[in-house]
């Protein structure tokens, strides 16, 4: 059997759903503008990341980071191994469950049976793997 062509009313049937698709997505796009250039920072950030002189370089130069740069001493001490680590009890936020340990004056091992939910607390502190 021939296909037949596309009707008139079809067409614009088509075209009417193809500019309801693109208003969808222009307003989409409004509406998380914020979300996607935070999401851009976030890649740029990790890229610099990854070469830890040029970071401490740009750091010292332009101290913009300074509030920060607790957050940044704990991505910069994650291994490929390490997962974030955040204090549910404080909000902080650490590189991995070593630096969660030594911050905090606790056994590594305690934090680790507590993540695993063998543990209820550690010492009085709450931690989730982020």
């Amino acid at each position: 059997m021939e296909e037949k062509p596309p009707r008139f009313v079809d067409r614009v049937k088509d075209s009417i759903r193809e500019r309801e698709i693109k208003k969808t997505i222009v307003s989409h796009w409004h509406e998380n503008k914020r979300l996607y250039v935070v999401a851009v920072g976030c890649v740029i950030t990790t890229y610099l990341l990854s070469n830890r002189k040029e970071v401490e370089q740009t750091v010292k130069q332009i101290n913009i980071f300074s509030p920060h740069s607790s957050v940044i001493a704990n991505l910069q001490d994650r291994t490929n191994y390490a997962q974030p680590v955040r204090c549910l009890t404080t909000g902080e936020v650490f590189g991995s469950q070593k630096r969660a340990a030594l911050a905090n004056g606790v056994d590594q091992g305690l934090i680790s049976r507590h993540l695993g939910g063998e543990l209820p607390h550690v010492k009085g502190l709450e931690f989730e793997r982020i």
